[in-house]
């Protein structure tokens, strides 16, 4: 839980200091080498292997693969189960490789932008966790293009408005309704919850600069610093001991 803590702070001074831009960030700035490796480019195009072409859903299989292929046709689970987490770990996983899958993130945009507003009561906050962390880093690099036609705005501007909503649903949990109310709840949060949590929120508050939506950063900047002052007490309180 230390660890947690000390990354979770260290996101934090890393926004507050401006530590690296957009530009310049390991998130954006992927090097030929790095995206020309074979075994990069074969991962990468095991992801998109998966991706449904009638509507830009990732499969996730569980089974063996000749089980998987005689499933497909016929069985939805292989979209569905594990949603929360693989989905948006392997959209995070392309846009490290953004250069060759902008087409695919933009298709898959569309599929869970319309899955979260059509289940957003019910959906657990992991599903936001890599949700925000993948599409921030798309609305940045397309925000950063030079020369956007009107349409290619509105979108960013659409996948801006899908981060921001994930950011306000983890900030109205439970857990993180508690944060605003002191010290004394504390000892009740779960540390592994607010760090990834925060993780993503910092991605949140990264792209509204970026984007010049000062209110928008103000309220999850508010948010972020109740994250921190948990995380550093979680810090102090494993020194203590």
């Amino acid at each position: 839980m230390w660890i947690l803590a000390q990354v979770g702070i260290w996101r934090v001074q890393e926004l507050q200091s401006n530590q690296y831009d957009h530009d310049d960030s390991p998130n954006v700035a992927i090097t030929a080498s790095s995206t020309n490796s074979p075994i990069v480019q074969s991962l990468v195009l095991g992801i998109l292997h998966q991706q449904r072409r009638e509507d830009g859903a990732f499969r996730i299989p569980f089974s063996n693969p000749i089980e998987h292929e005689k499933c497909i046709e016929n069985d939805e689970s292989d979209i569905y189960r594990g949603i929360e987490f693989f989905p948006g770990e392997a959209m995070v996983a392309l846009m490290e490789t953004w250069q060759q899958i902008l087409d695919s993130m933009r298709h898959a945009f569309q599929f869970y932008s319309e899955y979260y507003y059509s289940h957003q009561n019910t959906l657990d906050t992991n599903y936001h966790i890599f949700q925000i962390q993948a599409f921030s880093r798309l609305a940045s690099i397309l925000w950063k293009k030079t020369n956007k036609s009107l349409d290619e705005k509105l979108f960013v501007d659409r996948v801006s408005a899908y981060v921001q909503h994930l950011c306000l649903d983890i900030t109205k949990s439970p857990s993180w309704k508690q944060l605003k109310q002191g010290k004394r709840f504390y000892p009740n949060l779960r540390t592994l919850e607010i760090a990834c949590g925060l993780d993503s929120i910092v991605d949140g508050v990264q792209l509204s600069k970026l984007m010049g939506n000062n209110d928008q950063s103000q309220v999850l900047q508010y948010h972020v610093e109740h994250a921190v002052e948990f995380l550093r007490w979680v810090s102090d309180q494993s020194t203590e001991h």
